[in-house]
């Protein structure tokens, strides 16, 4: 019995041990699909003729100096039209941002997220997914800021 025990509990390590890597792996592999899933919801576009400004906001904590240049490739996978800020300008709505995806364990990732229609109407926050080799679940949509 105790054998069987130990036995038992070498091979949850083992598997562990190797379960636990892949899970990043398959991060990497699905950030993509986390940040287009996420672009696609949460696009401020409501008609032909607005056309959302990206800028650096939620994104741009000071890790990340390509954020503004991440976010409008993100938001041009999804098909948004998209225009720069230019730097020392106020910002002006419509504008949205898609922050680059992070892992946030072995299979799981979260996305950051902004947009802003007009100046009392945006909202922002963050959803996190289950990553599986491509495969992406979305496991919650927690919403941190709203106007």
């Amino acid at each position: 019995m105790m054998r069987r025990r130990a036995l038992l509990s070498v091979a949850i390590a083992i598997a562990l041990g190797f379960l636990w890597p892949l899970g990043y792996v398959s991060n990497a592999v699905s950030a993509k699909r986390c940040e287009n899933a996420t672009a696609r919801v949460h696009a401020p576009v409501r008609s032909p003729l607005t056309c959302p400004l990206v800028y650096t906001g939620p994104c741009s904590d000071g890790r990340d100096l390509y954020a503004q240049a991440y976010s409008m490739a993100i938001s041009k996978r999804v098909g948004m039209p998209t225009v720069a800020q230019t730097p020392g300008s106020s910002l002006v709505p419509p504008w949205a941002e898609i922050c680059r995806a992070r892992p946030r364990g072995p299979y799981i990732m979260e996305v950051s997220y902004g947009w802003c229609a007009a100046p009392l109407v945006g909202g922002g926050g963050k959803r996190t997914f289950l990553c599986i080799f491509g495969l992406v679940f979305k496991l919650s949509d927690k919403t941190t800021w709203v106007t």
